[in-house]
């Protein structure tokens, strides 16, 4: 859903309606869903390792994205790189899990 919200964006029209839909409905917060699935006696480790990951990505992700709308003077290139970063996510996941199994 999210990914469709952003690439929607483009409407800008509905652009004020999409962020809500996003952000109310779409969103689920990440910690709280790892906390969950993740056994006690591993929660702490993973954790670790999820925010670590997160953090090296979310903290130069506006500067690349400032950048991407410096080079192309397009502002949806930021929106496109900002959905790019949820399909990897997505994608990331899915290896998580195939892993996981092993």
């Amino acid at each position: 859903m999210g990914v469709v919200a952003l690439i929607a964006l483009q409407a800008t029209a509905y652009a004020t309606a999409w962020s809500l839909i996003f952000g109310l409905i779409g969103l689920v917060p990440a910690g709280i869903v790892m906390a969950l699935t993740v056994s006690k006696e591993r929660r702490a480790f993973g954790i670790g390792v999820f925010l670590s990951a997160y953090f090296l990505i979310v903290a130069p992700a506006p500067a690349i994205a400032g950048r991407l709308f410096d080079i192309t003077h397009w502002a949806f290139a930021a929106i496109l790189f900002a959905t790019a970063l949820m399909v990897l996510a997505g994608v990331a996941n899915y290896g998580f899990r195939l892993a996981q199994r092993w």
